[in-house]
């Protein structure tokens, strides 16, 4: 097995003690979030309607035993999505009782990780605990990401289990990872991600396998990593194919023609111009929903722009796995009709 050299290692290891030593802020700021969304947990003023699939859902689960089929308050069948959030939801009835703030609860604490995870990202791409600090405070600050923390939807799930995912695939592409934390947290992530949201676990993999096709020539300390790990691998597509091959054997695989619908022909956009108009509007939300953080850094990166650019320039393959994700992020959003 070949090792990382040893410098590269020691580097490592002083990250992660730095990293280990910020866990204090960490904390006051995962507790901050948990507060603010606790506010927001009773608050019909922040519900949203499709709430109300998963939960109207998950209490039918918990009276039936039949915990294969999603169903709408009627008994309706409901294959649009996967049960993952179904089964959260259920799960927060099971805990801490029936109740719209109840059923949420689960789902914030999924926001919190959703903090680390990015954190964690920020460490695996640029290597610096500062960088991984302010990149958790700007997105606990959004409004949009604390709202999404207090809904109990599959948004917020999708969003955490394909960023572990992204955080694992980054580990073994940018520090020749070749850990088992690595390779589970990149095909478990795609996996839950899979069972969770449907055909969004396929872009982080898709992402990962271009990436290193792009950047073939580079080379790494320690060589390059494979992608795929057997037992890892095949645990994250058992995960994510597993509620798939169940429902169309016992429904036959003309169920799955609603999850079809709802992935790709109720949403896809074929007009040039319409995709061009998202396209513009998800750059701009970029800025938008981070406006504070837009504001204080355009002065800094204006005095600084010769140094900008002498780094734009000199970017690592941190920067570029990021710059790449989202860009393809807004590429394929703009043609799903989702705005």
């Amino acid at each position: 097995m070949s090792m990382c050299p040893e410098s590269s290692v020691e580097e490592d290891l002083r990250t992660e003690r730095q990293a280990c030593g910020s866990c204090v802020v960490f904390a006051l700021f995962f507790a901050a979030l948990a507060c603010a969304a606790a506010l927001l947990l009773s608050s019909l003023e922040r519900y949203h309607g499709d709430e109300r699939f998963y939960t109207d859902g998950a209490l039918i689960m918990m009276r039936t035993g039949d915990w294969l089929t999603p169903r709408y308050e009627d008994g309706m069948p409901r294959f649009r999505k996967p049960p993952a959030a179904y089964w959260v939801a259920a799960g927060a009835f099971r805990i801490f009782g029936i109740g719209m703030a109840r059923s949420r609860i689960l789902f914030a604490a999924a926001g919190a990780v959703w903090l680390f995870l990015t954190a964690r990202l920020a460490l695996s791409c640029g290597r610096r605990t500062d960088q991984a600090l302010w990149a958790c405070v700007a997105l606990g600050s959004n409004v949009e990401a604390l709202a999404m923390s207090a809904r109990a939807t599959p948004d917020i799930l999708a969003n955490v289990f394909s960023l572990a995912s992204l955080v694992g695939f980054s580990m073994i592409l940018l520090r020749s990872d070749r850990s088992w934390r690595a390779y589970a947290l990149a095909w478990l992530g795609a996996g839950l991600c899979a069972a969770t949201k449907g055909l969004l676990a396929l872009l982080p993999i898709a992402f990962a396998f271009a990436f290193r096709a792009v950047m073939r020539g580079v080379r790494r300390p320690g060589g390059p990593c494979p992608l795929v790990k057997l037992p890892w691998t095949a645990a994250g597509i058992l995960i994510g194919a597993g509620w798939y091959v169940a429902v169309a054997v016992k429904y036959g695989t003309g169920a799955l023609l609603q999850f079809a619908g709802d992935q790709l022909a109720d949403k896809a956009v074929f007009l040039p111009l319409e995709a061009a108009f998202y396209a513009l509007g998800y750059a701009a939300a970029l800025l938008r929903y981070a406006l504070l953080w837009s504001l204080l850094a355009a002065p800094v990166l204006w005095a600084n722009r010769r140094r900008l650019a002498a780094t734009v320039s000199n970017a690592s393959a941190g920067t570029f796995f990021l710059a790449g994700w989202i860009v393809v992020h807004v590429a394929l959003f703009s043609f799903s009709g989702v705005f």
